[in-house]
């Protein structure tokens, strides 16, 4: 049995995610041109260029990422939204976000969305 656990066990743990390889260029490309480093371009007033921008709360009490919790992460229920209203990025900016992208920044936010 422990010969076993030995096998299975390392195929269920998967890698930590990389922010500069995997989760950088999917903000880059799809979230920075509106919640990056320029105050006079940035909507909503949430950025993703820093950790503090990232986990400020808004008005409401909510924040973008809550480090560990997907749940009560702002970034995760807009991209993962069907309201065109809500959804990030929004329909006009471009194409959506591939499956494989939002699950690499749920990842992220899981593993503590570290920049």
């Amino acid at each position: 049995m422990r010969a076993l656990l030995f096998f299975i066990i390392p195929g269920l743990l998967s890698a930590g995610v990389s922010f500069n390889d995997q989760v950088r260029p999917i903000i880059s490309k799809n979230c920075l041109a509106c919640h990056g480093p320029d105050e006079e371009d940035r909507k909503a007033g949430f950025h993703l260029d820093t950790f503090a921008g990232v986990t400020k709360k808004n008005e409401d009490g909510h924040a973008g990422v809550v480090p560990g919790d997907l749940s009560q992460s702002m970034i995760i229920d807009r991209i993962i939204s069907t309201d065109e209203d809500e959804v990030m990025p929004p329909p006009d900016h471009g194409k959506p976000l591939k499956p494989e992208e939002i699950e690499i920044l749920k990842q992220w936010v899981q593993e503590g969305g570290e920049l």
